[in-house]
């Protein structure tokens, strides 16, 4: 050939230009000749007339290896063996690259020259050293087909999950567009290449363009080893107008109503629910985030399970990824809301029951958020309890427990409440039916309170809770509702366990002795303004006389 043919030559790319610190004779004692078996000793010891070894013949062997770069069939995609462009019928010839502002046809080999020097130095231990004594290359994938036809503006995933490494060696990404394997001549940018997961935006196109884009995966082996795949995207101005190539479309959900404590379960097809695909495409979830405030498990059918961490937080959320399995991908934000508990209280009811009679007590379920709601109860089944089919929240409500037909024992019973958008809870009855109860006591419950106060005034009142006996008095509880139009201070004193729930205050005075009789003090701050304000005696306690 003619002389810049000769020096445009792919083959004179094997050991002429880039680094050639690995064609150098000492590079080629320490890592092929000495100590590398047989095969190694016989090794050329020179490079002839050139500055290192001289192997012009083997990029022609380099098609053979099934690295994922080279396609023996597109000579002129570029590969370990150079590039070539076609002239006509069968007949190809060498061309250039351009490399860090070098453009030589050596360079469509030189570019890849410390991954393929680094292979031949492995192959070398492979016929000398047993399996777990040698690295060997790790397996790269790209998910999605390799040959990809897309509209220009949109975004593009690159995703190389699954690749792995024989020998559990870690490995590294680099994503590339190889910009003289197609015809688009711009500049592509790949966010995140260092990365498994990256991607581009396609360009504005008049006419279809190819885009070559090459994944390298290389382990941390001695020597370290690289493999490859390549990505054709063709960027076609018509796909616009015809939906294959087109992304899916993933829409934010929620927010989904969960519970604080325990799992919630969403069923199929859950946050696929509202997704869709321009080609009708299966739709399947490929990666998911953790929400900051639980765990969830998203499956691929778009069902999830949901396990709140217990924290006060209320909201929550997380994001997830589907592909209609051609390459496209989007993403969207699941939204969480954890749904206000519903609070039995007392949380316990324990209660003896004379044989052949009925007793009632008092009860109240209160929303966490102080809210209004309309609850509905479920008896466990026990046809000796009577309760309201719904209550409101906040209201003191009562239930019936009829011994008149149970045998002297033990009874148990679970309330629980539940209402749309709110957690449940559970209310545990114990009764204990006896022979002849024992003396009974006489509970009253009297408020008093000083006379008119006005806005921002703060106004203490008391709760005397006396037992006139003959008997004892168990399991005394005190509930007061406050109006609306006040703020609850404190409940004192501390022995009583008041506490104070969303406008009501519940306290637990317990066991009281025939003729004893306990204070409790509650203060509040009026709120309304400009008016005056009366306090109406409420009270309402179990077992008391004047239950009003």
């Amino acid at each position: 050939p003619a002389s810049p043919d000769i020096y445009l030559s792919v083959y004179r790319g094997i050991y002429l230009g880039g680094d050639t610190s690995s064609l150098q004779p000492s590079w080629v004692s320490a890592n092929i000749t000495s100590g590398h078996g047989p095969l190694g000793a016989v090794y050329p010891p020179n490079g002839a007339s050139v500055n290192g070894v001289k192997e012009g013949d083997t990029p022609s062997w380099f098609y053979f290896l099934p690295n994922g770069l080279s396609d023996p069939a597109y000579p002129d995609w570029g590969s370990w063996g150079g590039r070539f462009e076609h002239i006509q019928n069968g007949l190809w010839r060498d061309t250039e690259d351009t490399i860090n502002g070098t453009t030589s046809g050596r360079a469509t080999v030189w570019r890849w020259r410390e991954a393929f020097q680094n292979d031949f130095q492995a192959r070398m231990d492979w016929h000398t050293q047993p399996y777990a004594g040698a690295n060997h290359n790790p397996v790269a994938v790209i998910n999605g087909t390799h040959m990809r036809t897309v509209p220009p503006g949109i975004s593009v995933t690159l995703d190389a999950s699954g690749s792995t490494d024989p020998d559990g060696n870690d490995v590294s990404y680099e994503w590339f567009v190889y910009p003289e394997a197609g015809t688009y001549t711009g500049s592509v940018t790949i966010a995140n290449a260092s990365s498994q997961t990256a991607s581009l935006v396609t360009p504005s196109v008049t006419t279809p363009e190819t885009i070559h884009i090459i994944l390298e995966v290389t382990d941390n082996g001695s020597p370290a080893l690289t493999s490859y795949q390549r990505l054709v995207i063709t960027v076609d101005p018509d796909a616009l107008t015809d939906p294959v190539g087109q992304p899916p479309d993933a829409v934010d959900d929620g927010p989904y109503m969960i519970i604080r404590a325990g799992d919630t379960l969403i069923g199929a097809p859950g946050v696929l629910g509202n997704d869709s695909d321009p080609e009708d495409n299966t739709l399947l979830i490929t990666e998911y985030t953790q929400p900051t405030n639980g765990t969830v498990t998203l499956n691929v059918d778009g069902s999830f399970v949901y396990s709140h961490n217990g924290s006060s937080a209320s909201t929550d959320s997380f994001t997830y990824t589907i592909t209609d399995g051609n390459l496209n991908y989007d993403t969207a934000t699941v939204n969480l809301m954890v749904a206000p508990d519903l609070v039995f209280t007392p949380a316990l009811i324990n209660l003896e029951v004379e044989t052949g009679t009925a007793t009632s007590t008092s009860f109240a379920v209160i929303s966490e958020d102080g809210s209004t709601a309309t609850i509905d109860l479920t008896n466990s089944g026990e046809p000796w309890l009577t309760i309201p089919a719904t209550v409101t929240s906040g209201d003191v409500n009562s239930l019936t427990v009829d011994a008149t037909t149970l045998a002297i024992g033990t009874y148990n019973a679970t309330v629980t409440a539940s209402a749309s958008g709110y957690g449940s809870d559970e209310l545990h009855i114990m009764v204990t039916v006896v022979d002849t109860l024992p003396e009974s006591a006489d509970v009253s419950v009297v408020k008093s309170a000083p006379l008119e106060r006005n806005y921002n005034d703060t106004l203490a009142y008391n709760l005397r809770v006396s037992n006139a006996g003959p008997g004892a008095a168990t399991n005394v509880t005190v509930i007061d509702t406050l109006p609306g139009n006040v703020t609850f201070l404190s409940a004192a004193p501390t022995a009583a366990g008041c506490i104070h729930t969303n406008g009501i205050v519940t306290c637990s005075v317990g066991t009281m002795a025939a003729g004893t009789f306990i204070d409790v003090r509650i203060e509040v701050q009026i709120n309304l303004q400009d008016e005056s304000y009366t306090l109406e005696t409420t009270n309402n306690a179990p077992f008391a006389v004047d239950n009003l």
